[in-house]
């Protein structure tokens, strides 16, 4: 770090230089677990960067003005925190950092985004406080730098707004985690969970739950045949369109997986479910999707649906509702797709087809 010196006349006097071994950062922060993949970094507000663990002799000094770190500082400020993308080593991480008041410093730490996923169900209290901690000690590993204890100080009177950024932000990865990334519907996970809830709910309330399967036909010709990012494309729309049939709040559209759909419908009797499959059947058909290798050159769906009115006992019973309406899917591709097939569980294990 350097400082200019004047004369009292204001003329150039000299510059007064003064310099830090590195392995001060090291020694400070060594301690620090952000994970496997996490990161410590310390820059100028200009974007000089002065240390950043894992540490690299050749990036310190870089100029690193154009980051997405530095980019943040500029236009939100003095604080904050993001999931953000470093050009340095193309690792995605949640960021927290502040800016030294008084001094021309940035400190930040980071956790990446599979750590952060890795202890999801155990460690959100954690991180937060974990975070949090880290700020404390990057702020007092500043402030001894600079030997300026009042810097520690204030930084401690803004961790409460900290706290409530990353619980922000992890509520926002909690949400992320529900959700298809292709499709934008709820994936796997959030299904399954939802399937067990409105099941049980239908149980005690001995009220009727129906379920959709439904599969995009001929799909593995139409990604051979136009290539894989027309195939995800093909899924968007279908996706889409799904979702427009499906109005109520209570029910759940998701990708099953690959090129297959589901619709939950509570409080939703045989009838009402066949008139949405009805729907999603005209509706994809409608967007006119050229598809070469389908009989009806356009893509088309096949719909099982399964409607549950009496419930048996444990996890066989669910099952039973998920094999019901499997099995329809499969009538309705037996029978030449682009059609609709149903099937009512009247009594455990005694099918009623519609």
């Amino acid at each position: 770090m350097s400082r200019r010196l004047e004369h009292e006349d204001g003329t150039f006097a000299g510059v007064a230089l003064a310099t830090i071994k590195l392995d001060f950062f090291e020694s400070a922060y060594s301690k620090l677990d952000v994970g496997q993949a996490g990161t410590v970094l310390l820059a100028s507000d200009e974007g000089i960067l002065y240390y950043r663990r894992p540490f690299s002799e050749q990036i310190i000094g870089r100029d690193v003005s154009t980051g997405p770190l530095m980019k943040l500082y500029r236009t939100h400020g003095n604080a904050g925190t993001s999931l953000l993308t470093a050009k340095i080593d193309n690792v995605e991480r949640l960021y927290s950092y502040r800016h030294l008041e008084g001094f021309p410093l940035i400190v930040a730490a980071a956790h990446s985004s599979d750590d952060i996923y890795a202890g999801w169900r155990n460690s959100a209290v954690q991180l937060i406080g974990s975070l949090v901690f880290f700020i404390a000690l990057l702020s007092w590993g500043g402030t001894k730098l600079l030997n300026q204890l009042a810097i520690r100080e204030r930084l401690e009177t803004q961790l409460h707004l900290v706290s409530d950024g990353l619980a922000q932000a992890n509520s926002e990865l909690s949400a992320l985690a529900l959700k298809d990334g292709l499709t934008q519907l709820a994936n796997r996970r959030a299904f399954d969970s939802a399937l067990s809830r409105e099941y049980a709910r239908a149980k005690r309330s001995n009220a009727p739950v129906s379920l959709l399967m439904i599969d995009v036909d001929h799909f593995k010709q139409y990604n051979d045949h136009y290539g894989h990012p027309a195939g995800d494309a093909c899924l968007r729309q279908v996706a889409k369109a799904l979702s427009a049939q499906v109005t109520r709040e209570t029910d759940l559209p998701a990708r099953y997986g690959g090129e297959e759909f589901v619709v939950l419908l509570p409080a939703t009797d045989a009838c009402g479910a066949k008139a949405v499959a009805e729907r999603v059947l005209n509706t994809i058909a409608n967007l006119n999707i050229a598809h070469a290798f389908s009989p009806n050159q356009k893509v088309t769906v096949s719909i099982g649906v399964a409607t549950a009115v009496t419930f048996g006992q444990g996890e066989e019973s669910l099952s039973a509702f998920l094999t019901a309406a499997d099995t329809a899917l499969y009538q309705s591709k037996a029978a030449g797709r682009n059609r609709m097939s149903a099937v009512s569980i009247a009594e455990p294990q005694e099918w009623i087809y519609a």
